[in-house]
């Protein structure tokens, strides 16, 4: 075991553990934060996209919080915060509600609201999970169950993504879109990305790798935008940056404008909600 001898030549293994939970403290917080950043451009991708920097600053909230949540807990191993299963749902619901023909401010407090409102169905469902020790119902559940569930939010993980990058998502027309025009910089980066991830898994732990390939990725654009590396038709910043995050500013709850907010619409979709809820447990069991 290394040991770390300070000047007075005494040891000091408690500096070795400092700088040791200190790394892998940055690795973890940089990893949330590209997490967090991903899943709130998916939550307010397609009609939200327009303000997809409020989804944005909810989706790092709540990672600031799940962070948190290991320093305030009994359980100091465990980090909460945006997950993959649950927000694949909630950015269908979040889709829908943006369709709807609403003024814009109506628009995005409804949204808001809807993802408050989600939340505290699920703190809900997952506080009864385990006031009431329910978490033994996981033994009837099928593995193929689970299996296609699994299947299923990656998928749609993967349409949003598409859907952000090049606005095709995984469906016939965005085949089509992508056939008529099949030159996308951008989408090769992606893949590029996606093979670099997927080949360098198995050699390097995914809390170094994640966040070093994202940002070496995005080093790499800014430095291309920057310089015009490429050609500007190609490496439009409007093509390859986030819109609207000049302002960006978090809205908490308790401001929100009520009277602009459709309670009807809002009430129907607590079936949805409580799908949300259902599929975050069975992502915990």
């Amino acid at each position: 075991m290394s040991k770390v001898i300070g000047v007075a030549g005494v040891n000091m293994p408690w500096l070795t553990g400092l700088a040791r939970q200190s790394a892998a403290g940055i690795t973890v917080g940089l990893s949330a934060v590209i997490y967090a950043v991903s899943y709130g451009a998916v939550l307010f991708s397609g009609p939200l996209a327009p303000y997809v920097g409020i989804g944005i600053a909810a989706a790092i909230v709540t990672a600031v919080i799940g962070a948190l949540f290991g320093l305030l807990s009994e359980e100091r191993r465990f980090i909460g915060g945006p997950d993959s299963s649950t927000t694949s749902v909630l950015a269908g619901l979040l889709a829908t509600l943006g369709a709807m023909e609403f003024a814009e401010l109506r628009t995005v407090n409804l949204a808001l609201a809807t993802l408050f409102l989600t939340s505290v169905v699920c703190a809900v469902a997952f506080y009864a999970l385990g006031r009431f020790k329910l978490a033994g119902l996981v033994r009837f559940m099928p593995f193929s169950v689970t299996a296609g569930f699994l299947a299923s939010n990656g998928w749609l993980i993967c349409s949003s993504g598409l859907d952000i990058i090049t606005g095709t998502p995984l469906s016939r027309s965005g085949l089509a879109a992508l056939l008529e025009h099949p030159y996308r910089p951008e989408l090769l980066l992606a893949l590029a990305v996606l093979l670099a991830l997927y080949g360098l898994a198995s050699r390097v732990s995914a809390a170094l790798l994640i966040p070093l390939v994202m940002l070496l990725a995005s080093l790499l654009v800014n430095v291309a935008l920057a310089y015009g590396i490429c050609p500007a038709a190609a490496c439009s910043r409007d093509n390859w940056m986030f819109h609207g995050l000049d302002d960006l500013a978090w809205q908490p709850p308790w401001s929100l404008s009520w009277e602009w907010l459709d309670w009807r619409t809002l009430v129907s979709e607590l079936p949805a909600m409580l799908i949300i809820s259902f599929v975050g447990t069975l992502g915990m069991l």
